[in-house]
């Protein structure tokens, strides 16, 4: 059977897996609300822009 490489992230997935990075980073250091807040949008967007590479490839 072959893998769906491409397929579309649920809200869903998205959400557990910026919890799982939350936990994470909580767990390795003691971050401010602020620093936790930027650490998880540059995750986020570091994310989104890989998306957006693979969809321009296609």
């Amino acid at each position: 059977m072959i893998p769906i490489r491409n397929k579309k992230k649920t809200l869903q997935v998205t959400v557990e897996e910026m919890r799982n990075f939350a936990f994470a980073y909580v767990e390795k250091y003691a971050p401010s609300k602020q620093q936790l807040k930027t650490y998880l949008l540059k995750k986020y967007m570091k994310l989104s822009s890989s998306d957006v590479r693979k969809k321009r490839r296609q």
